[in-house]
């Protein structure tokens, strides 16, 4: 993942539901730093927690649709000082 183009700090907050995909994991991370670079807060909607020290992990909500085998995570991530 390349730098989003945009300018330290031009949003409030950021964010986004990748692709369900285990596969995704390591583009999901490199998006979450740069969410946090362009927002001192980042949404992430998937089934699994970021975990880096750049993001600190303050809230979690869960969900399960019927028909979805797996839970929904909506986590919400500040950016470390």
């Amino acid at each position: 993942l390349g730098h989003l183009p945009f300018a330290d700090d031009s949003f409030a907050a950021v964010f986004a539901d990748p692709p369900w995909n285990a596969g995704y994991k390591a583009a999901c991370a490199g998006f979450v730093r740069e969410a946090l670079r362009v927002a001192p807060v980042a949404y992430l909607m998937a089934p699994w927690i970021y975990g880096g020290k750049r993001a600190k992990l303050t809230r979690t909500w869960v969900r399960q649709f019927p028909g979805v085998n797996t839970a929904v995570l909506l986590t919400r991530y500040e950016r470390a000082a």
